[in-house]
């Protein structure tokens, strides 16, 4: 059963793939015929980009909006709000010159960290994030 939850039990997720490795893994293949051989990898091969999709947040967080039917087309997708981009550009330009930025102020004065989003993304209701990513 696939949990549609942006929290993983990574203890969980590696006893899990564990399990299925040692089910379909090339090695105990090795005298079977060609096709079962490549079957087999095809299958690890499968259960190695799952383990690697909902170990990383940002990759289970695409996969998660996009088995919602909210595709998410990050590489095609560029458009933002004109005063988003326009922050942004005053920002970096500030940062550039070596002023203060406001995310400088904020960095230090509450230490985020890469993950810090994405748990915040966890404890927020499933269906406000759902609604927001349409």
């Amino acid at each position: 059963m696939i949990c549609s939850s942006f929290r993983v039990d990574q203890k969980a997720l590696d006893e899990g793939y564990r399990r299925v490795e040692l089910q379909v893994h090339p090695d105990r293949f090795a005298s079977a015929t060609p096709a079962m051989k490549r079957v087999a990898e095809q299958w690890s091969q499968r259960a190695n980009e799952a383990l690697s999709t909902l170990s990383d947040p940002l990759k289970r967080a695409v996969y998660l909006c996009e088995s919602a039917g909210f595709p998410v087309n990050a590489e095609n997708n560029t458009r933002m709000p004109v005063d988003f981009l326009m922050q942004q550009m005053e920002w970096r330009e500030k940062f550039e010159a070596g002023k203060k930025s406001p995310l400088c102020r904020r960095r230090r004065q509450r230490s985020w960290t890469v993950s810090q989003p994405f748990s915040m993304m966890s404890r927020a209701p499933k269906k406000r994030f759902l609604k927001s990513a349409a």
